[in-house]
């Protein structure tokens, strides 16, 4: 097994995420024609989209996009947390393509004092282990890994995402969690360490993205896409710890 230690640092999506939080988008350059899109994206894909956002008008004179949620009426692109939501969109979308993957890490205190070196060790007596709710991709994942490993968790703390599952390690309340890589990676703000196991590569989530049907600019959708699948959108991408689409 590997063990990786996270230090506090300050996040390189900090800019995109304050665009989000104040709904401001990048202006487009004088004396060009706006040419806009909508992105819509759930909340943990969203700040890594703005980045991407802020790199692909800097690339198109002109171009604006705005970043929104999954119930964005009118968007032209749609990027989901899981194949399963992509999928149950049907022909509303055109051509769906993997952009990144995700995979398990088990998080403990740093110096892993429980000796915890993979998810056998999870089901030892007393110890408390957080896990986000099986309605989210990072808990379809546990429940995926313990359909595996033929073993279940006994009495995990459920929690509402897997960056307050990494939240309840770091404050003592867990002495180990599951949870994306993306959601404990180095430079988060939390001092905890990562554990991972071979059986998580069996478990990975991977991540589509599509430009949508009724789009009123197939085009400038269709080239944010390819931005987000190819070189640009795959070094944002890795330095937030995402996986390549492949897994």
């Amino acid at each position: 097994m590997r063990t990786r230690s996270s230090t506090p640092r300050r996040s390189a999506l900090a800019g995109a995420a304050a665009l989000l939080l104040t709904g401001v988008t990048t202006a487009c350059s004088p004396g060009t024609e706006d040419s806009s899109i909508t992105v819509s994206a759930p909340s943990s894909l969203q700040a890594v989209m703005a980045a991407i956002a802020t790199e692909f008008e800097e690339q198109h004179p002109g171009a604006r996009v705005t970043v929104a949620g999954p119930s964005a009426a009118s968007a032209d692109v749609i990027a989901t947390d899981d194949e399963a939501s992509m999928d149950r969109l049907g022909r509303r979308v055109i051509g769906p393509r993997r952009f990144a993957s995700n995979s398990l890490v088990i998080v403990v205190p740093p110096g892993n004092p429980g000796h915890v070196t993979g998810f056998a060790d999870l089901a030892r007596s007393g110890l408390r282990v957080a896990v986000c709710s099986d309605r989210l991709p990072c808990g379809a994942a546990v429940v995926d890994v313990e359909r595996i490993e033929s073993a279940a968790l006994t009495d995990p703390i459920h929690v509402d995402s897997g960056e307050a599952a990494v939240a309840y390690v770091a404050s003592g309340r867990a002495d180990a969690a599951l949870a994306y890589q993306t959601q404990a990676r180095p430079g988060l703000g939390v001092s905890v360490s990562t554990v991972d196991d071979p059986v998580f590569a069996k478990a990975i989530n991977r991540y589509p993205i599509a430009v949508v049907r009724s789009s009123d600019d197939k085009s400038l959708a269709e080239d944010f896409v390819k931005t987000v699948i190819g070189p640009t959108g795959g070094e944002v991408l890795s330095r937030e710890g995402f996986g390549p689409p492949s897994g």
